[in-house]
């Protein structure tokens, strides 16, 4: 068997596998198209006037929470809850005694939310949408390298590297 048959029965068996990648992810960047944003439900059917209880400072901490984290209390579904504040509080640093207004959901009011985390897109829609972008073009390169080796197997390119 020739030198030349040997690369371009390689290649070719590159390229299918090229072709097989490059499908499986044009596949998965739809799937991830079709759900960007779906995770991050921000529905909240509650709304309850809280009072800070505690301000817990920490190592790291949330954008916008200056590495505090924020207790509050508050009555909600005829039943008192005191839980950890979710989502950015702004203006100055809270204090405890502070009042802010806190949304929540329905089905779980003993999860809090800042408003103006309620008011603000569903978190995570850029990186979604970049990872997605990523994904398809890394499937137009596998695509791309399939179709040239594909053409290169099958004799309608000279060499592997000529154009």
């Amino acid at each position: 068997m020739s030198l030349s048959v040997l690369k371009r029965s390689a290649a070719t068996l590159a390229g299918a596998a090229f072709l097989v990648l490059g499908g499986v992810l044009v596949l998965v960047t739809v799937l991830l198209v079709m759900d960007v944003g779906k995770e991050e439900d921000h529905y909240f059917g509650g709304r309850a006037d809280a009072v800070v209880s505690d301000v817990i400072p920490t190592t790291g901490g949330a954008p916008g929470m200056g590495g505090k984290v924020v207790r509050v209390s508050y009555e909600a579904e005829g039943e008192r809850h005191s839980a950890r504040l979710r989502g950015g509080f702004t203006g100055r640093a809270p204090r405890v005694g502070d009042s802010a207004e806190v949304v929540y959901r329905v089905e779980n009011p003993g999860r809090p939310y800042s408003k103006d985390y309620a008011e603000q897109g569903p978190p995570g829609i850029g990186t979604e949408i970049v990872g997605a972008l990523c994904i398809a073009v890394m499937s137009a390169v596998a695509l791309g390298a399939s179709w040239f080796l594909l053409s290169f197997g099958a004799g309608r390119r000279k060499t592997l590297l000529g154009l």
